[in-house]
C-alpha cells in the first residue's frame, strides 16, 4: 500500500464534509441532485480505501503469523 493512501482517504473524507457544509443552504432542487451524485462518489471512494487499507493489514498479519 502506498505511504501516501492514509492523507488521499482523509483528503476524501475532508472534502465529503466541505461539500456538505458548501451545501447546507441551497435549494432542494439542486441538494437533491448533488447529494446522489456527490454521496456516490464520495461513499464509493471512501469503500475503496476501506478495502485496500483491510488488504493490507491482511497481509502484515500474515507475514507476522507465518515467522
Amino acid at each position: 500500500m502506498d505511504p501516501s493512501f492514509k492523507f488521499v482517504a482523509a483528503a476524501n473524507a475532508g472534502s465529503h464534509l466541505m461539500t456538505a457544509y458548501l451545501l447546507k443552504d441551497s435549494s432542494l432542487s439542486l441538494l437533491v441532485p448533488m447529494a446522489l451524485l456527490a454521496g456516490t462518489l464520495f461513499n464509493c471512494a471512501l469503500a475503496n480505501a476501506l478495502h485496500e487499507v483491510s488488504q493490507s493489514f491482511k497481509d502484515a498479519m500474515r507475514q507476522n503469523v507465518c515467522l
